[in-house]
């Protein structure tokens, strides 16, 4: 399971591939895999989440994800290839939000807009908890008992 923590930051596509990313006072240029596959498992009945990036197939990452989140109710809420996915939650365990954009063009606000709005759909109070590009540059998880207090359940 991926554990990196950063912030997530404005995403701006310069052209096919190569996006700036802004870290701290500089601009750093990344360039995300075109092969790269991410997947996000999520689990509504411990809010526990796992996600995989840097994979060479859809299958792959979903694989590895679900490894990650072994709870019998843990399903793939997402994946993207040569792009970014975010999992939105929100109060209801049941509810969530994912968004996700790829190819050209794109932003991780993209992804996070489009995650928001798929959960405020469902549930209220939603919060982005992980962002993440296909190839595992950019990764934004923060700590979700900070985002969710009175309704995180830690793993046992």
């Amino acid at each position: 399971m991926n554990t990196s923590l950063i912030s997530c930051v404005p995403i701006l596509l310069l052209f096919n591939l190569t996006i700036v990313s802004t870290l701290s006072a500089e601009d750093q240029v990344i360039r995300i895999d075109p092969n790269s596959f991410a997947a996000i498992a999520y689990s509504p009945g411990t809010r526990r989440f796992c996600y995989e990036s840097g994979y060479r197939s859809r299958q792959g990452a979903e694989q590895a994800a679900l490894e990650g989140c072994p709870e019998d109710d843990a399903r793939i809420v997402g994946w993207i290839n040569n792009g970014f996915l975010v999992l939105a939650l929100g109060e209801d365990d049941d509810c969530w939000g994912v968004g996700y954009v790829y190819g050209g063009g794109i932003t991780n606000k993209m992804a996070e807009r489009r995650a928001l709005a798929e959960c405020e759909k469902r549930t209220t109070h939603c919060r982005i908890v992980v962002c993440l590009s296909s190839d595992g540059q950019h990764v934004f998880a923060p700590p979700v008992e900070l985002l969710f207090p009175s309704k995180w359940k830690k793993p046992e």
